[in-house]
């Protein structure tokens, strides 16, 4: 299960320095983002949002709304103060709180995936808050084996999961998601994939 309180405070810890020591490439983030199927005027909403690192280049897109939650209070504050957007909303929040009847077009999930520390809850939830046929995105800037490095270390380890390799991600993601991008390299991570049909994931179920 997720340990909320553990999370938190780990991440309003690491508020003040994220930017100095998360410098971001941002050709890098716009190549990736564009891999993805990521489509404009989209109803967004962007997980774990930390500091707002990914709002400039998802404006790019010509959103119609970003919703951006992160569990971190420290992280959310940064993020608003940043942001200028009036097509931006930023809160503090849990992911899994967010109400069911609310749903989004496209859900991106950047450097947090690993801090979700039960999968198939995540992915059930996330699957709930798509519309039909909504896009996940799930992307990291730096290799499986760099990020899992960053994250050995004690206190990271106890509020974080190693990353695998995109075909076994794909596996828990695959039961609500049809995946149709997966890049697993030296230099970055994706995996990105639509929601199935609510009868497909009953038939998969029963198979």
């Amino acid at each position: 299960m997720q340990n909320t309180t553990e999370i938190q405070s780990f991440f309003d810890r690491l508020a003040d320095t994220w930017d100095t020591y998360n410098q971001e490439d941002g050709e890098k983030l716009r190549s990736m983002l564009s891999t993805t199927g990521l489509v404009r005027h989209a109803h967004i909403l962007d997980i774990g949002c930390g500091t707002g690192i990914l709002f400039p280049y998802l404006l790019e897109y010509a959103p119609a709304h970003i919703d951006a939650v992160d569990i971190s209070a420290r992280m959310v504050e940064i993020a608003q103060k940043k942001n200028t957007d009036a097509r931006i909303h930023v809160y503090h929040t849990d992911f899994y709180d967010l109400p069911k009847s609310i749903t989004y077009d496209v859900a991106v999930i950047y450097n947090a995936y690993p801090h979700f520390l039960d999968k198939p809850l995540f992915t059930e939830k996330l699957f709930s808050l798509l519309a039909p046929g909504g896009r996940f995105i799930l992307m990291h800037g730096s290799g499986r084996k760099k990020i899992n490095g960053v994250h050995h270390g004690r206190n990271a380890s106890a509020v974080s999961t190693p990353l695998r390799p995109c075909i076994e991600e794909a596996q828990t993601l695959s039961r609500y998601f049809e995946i149709d991008t997966r890049v697993d390299t030296q230099d970055c991570y994706i995996l990105s994939g639509t929601s199935r049909e609510s009868t497909d994931i009953l038939s998969a179920h029963y198979l």
